[in-house]
Formats: C-alpha cells, sequence, structure tokens
C-alpha cells in the first residue's frame, strides 16, 4: 500500500507539473556569473547564464545560432514587461540540434545589452531598475519541429532577480 501510495503520489507531482507549464522532460534556469547577482549595464557584469536540464534520454533543443533556436529564449517580468530577441538575419541557417541525455544541462550565456534583445512595453528610464525576471523556453509545434525531432512547448523558470542600470534600459528600449 505504502508503495501504491508513493506512486501515486510521483504521478500527482508530474501531472500537477504539467498542468502548471512545466514539462517532466525538460527545465530551465537562471544563474549569474559564479552565482552572483545579475546584473546588466555599463559598468556591470551583464551575463547570465539561461540553463536547460534534461530529464530524459536522447532529447533534442534547436541550437541557438539559428532561425529555429534563436527565439526560443525570452523572459517575463512580474510588471508586465517581456524581454525577446529582435528578429535577426542568417547568412547561413539550417535547423541544428543539440542533444541531452538524462542528467545533462545546455547553458546559454546571455547578454541582455549586447544589442539582439528588446523589451515590451518600455521600461521606465531612472539610475537603476530591478526586475523580477522568469525565464521562458518555448519551441512551436510544427513541420520544421516535427522534422528535426526536437523537444517541442513551453517551460518556465522560477523568478529571479535582475538589475538594470539606466545605460541597459536604454539598450532594451530601442525601438525594433
Amino acid at each position: 500500500m505504502a508503495v501504491l501510495r508513493k506512486c501515486l503520489l510521483s504521478l500527482l507531482v508530474v501531472i500537477a507539473s504539467v498542468c502548471a507549464g512545466a514539462s517532466p522532460v525538460l527545465r530551465c534556469e537562471l544563474r549569474g556569473s559564479e552565482n552572483k547577482p545579475i546584473q546588466f549595464g555599463k559598468d556591470l557584469p551583464g551575463w547570465m547564464h539561461f540553463i536547460l536540464f534534461s530529464e530524459q534520454d536522447g532529447l533534442k533543443v534547436f541550437q541557438e545560432w539559428n532561425s529555429w533556436g534563436y527565439s526560443a529564449r525570452s523572459f517575463l517580468a512580474r510588471d508586465g514587461y517581456r524581454i525577446f530577441r529582435r528578429p535577426g538575419a542568417w547568412d547561413k541557417n539550417a535547423p541544428t540540434t543539440h542533444t541531452l541525455n538524462r542528467g545533462e544541462f545546455l547553458i546559454t550565456d546571455i547578454n541582455l545589452v549586447d544589442g539582439s534583445w528588446s523589451v515590451t512595453p518600455k521600461l521606465p528610464v531612472r539610475p537603476f531598475l530591478r526586475l523580477s525576471v522568469t525565464a521562458e523556453f518555448q519551441v512551436a509545434q510544427d513541420a520544421d519541429s516535427k522534422a528535426a525531432g526536437v523537444w517541442t512547448g513551453k517551460i518556465r523558470s522560477a523568478t529571479t532577480e535582475v538589475m538594470l542600470d539606466k545605460s541597459a534600459i536604454e539598450v532594451l528600449n530601442k525601438a525594433r
């Protein structure tokens, strides 16, 4: 009876995770460099790590350099802001993938002030702004994702604090 109860509890946890938008085979996290606070600006470190963790062998995700993976990562802020990749242009493009096995992870370094990111609506310009952000990884189910055999769906990380200085705010606010 105890084994059955434990199995049912595990199943309920998986069902609750799926209902909450989580994936039982893939999860994501945001971390600062060397576990330091995440800060962006003229004289601030300017990097965070977007980490995908696989709970399944042979899980494929599109690589970030191609058009299929380029826009898969974005960020939601508590106050209704969305940080996303600006449209890109490719002189080379192919649906290449990373393959992750159970327990493996993929780290993508994110620099929100490298000019490839934008925010909507525009952020208020002030000396410093603290945002509570949630990372989002989303790949649509379509003919390309099906042909490549990649993971599809949407997952979100826990909320993380990010500090932006005025120069970072201005870069993100630039017109697309």
